[in-house]
This record gives C-alpha cells, structure tokens and sequence, in this order.
C-alpha cells in the first residue's frame, strides 16, 4: 500500500506562525487519501517540495510538521517511519522527467502552482537488501 497526497503551497516550518493551519489542511487532505493507517514499523516517507520561489526555510525544519500532520491519520505514530527522504525542485524551467508518476503528481505538475508531494509506503524488501 502507497499513500500518494499532494498538498498546495509551500509547506511550514517548525517555526512559523502558520504551522498549525498548515498542519491542519495537510491532515483534512490526507484524510481523503488515507483509507486507514498503515501499520508495522518499517514506513517511509517521502517528500518533495515544488517550489516557483526559493524557499527560505531548511527541509529539516518541514518535516516534523509534516510528519506530525499525518500521525493518526495515514500511520498511528511517526516513530513507525524508519525512513524519510526530503527535498526540493524548482518548478521554473522543470526539465524533469515525469514518466512513471501518480495521475495526482502528473496533474499538479502540469499545472505549475507550489506544492508538496507525500508518498508514504513500507519499505520494500529490495530496499532492505542493498541496505545490509
């Protein structure tokens, strides 16, 4: 099982003042997504933040709030993320390949707005493989 959700705008810091509204709209759009949390402790999650302006804020400081948005809601809790990946594009002159993406991703991408892209899924046997 993979939970796709895509999130418009960029996302908050730990230290911003709208984290909280922020936080919310990330968990009322994963509520649509999520049809139940995933069990088992060996999740990961993966984002990327699109971006038509450099962001001014480190990934580290956005994915505490984002994992906190999600915690009940796609996972029970945010210690079963064995794994998280985060990172930014710039959609301006986007020149990536967008073969082999989610109909969502797809959609978001074409129409060229800041968003964020969350995938969350377990780890996959190949990947505890070329780990050991």
């Amino acid at each position: 099982m993979v939970y796709r959700i895509i999130v418009p705008g960029i996302p908050r810091s730990s230290r911003a003042r709208s984290r909280s509204t922020w936080m919310n709209q990330v968990s009322s759009i994963a509520e649509s997504v999520c049809t139940s949390p995933l069990e088992g402790d060996d999740l990961v999650i993966d984002i990327t933040i699109y971006y038509t302006g450099l962001p001014t804020f480190d990934n580290d400081n956005v994915l505490k709030p984002i994992c906190d948005a999600l915690e009940g809601v796609c996972y029970h809790n945010d210690h079963q993320i064995s794994e998280h990946r985060i990172r930014r594009r710039a959609l301006k002159g986007f020149s990536g390949s967008i073969k082999d993406v989610s109909p969502e991703l797809f959609e978001a991408l074409k129409r060229g707005d800041d968003f964020v892209s969350i995938e969350i899924s377990r780890v996959s046997p190949s990947q505890e493989e070329q780990e050991d």
